[in-house]
């Protein structure tokens, strides 16, 4: 059995190069951004759990395509690929300085890694269930503010019969 240590035969982290959405997409941007908030509220939740590849496996991947193991860059793979979605959720959720490309460019990772984890059975939970805390919030405020002009109509009606100074 050969050691070999090229690129064709590990995981790259960045799943598929992002591009830019034409019209016949299935999702929008938007739609991808909401899936991506919902899945990271979910996993940091604990509603969803993430069976990522062990070293154990990328090791065993080598075996089958007929390489030697190296299980130092099986761990190295192992931690690669989930600090890669640590560092990717941090942008996303505001917690690492980026820009809005950048920001843009790992919500799209992240749509990815769930593509193919998804795929691979690696996602155990459910994350589309979460209701969208900006239409939430939206709901919230409307709410609010139909609730404060009511009493201020109240209060002048009230003020009108002279019941309110």
């Amino acid at each position: 059995m050969q050691n070999d240590e090229s690129k064709a035969d590990r995981p790259q982290v960045d799943v598929a190069k992002p591009s830019r959405k034409s019209e016949n997409s299935i999702f929008s941007q938007k739609e991808i951004k909401n899936t991506v908030r919902k899945f990271i509220l979910a996993w940091l939740n604990g509603d969803v759990t993430i069976n990522m590849m062990t070293a154990s496996e990328f090791a065993q991947t080598d075996m089958a395509k007929g390489h030697f193991p190296n299980y130092q860059k099986a761990l190295d793979d192992e931690l690669r690929i989930k600090q890669a979605f640590i560092d990717l959720v941090s942008i996303c959720i505001g917690n690492k300085t980026a820009g809005d490309e950048e920001r843009q460019k790992a919500f799209e990772q992240i749509f990815q890694f769930i593509l193919s984890w998804r795929s691979a059975n690696r996602i155990v939970g459910k994350f589309n269930d979460y209701a969208d805390i900006d239409d939430r919030l939206d709901k919230l405020e409307e709410g609010q503010e139909r609730t404060r002009k009511l009493i201020d109509e109240l209060i002048l009606l009230l003020k009108n019969k002279r019941i309110l100074p």
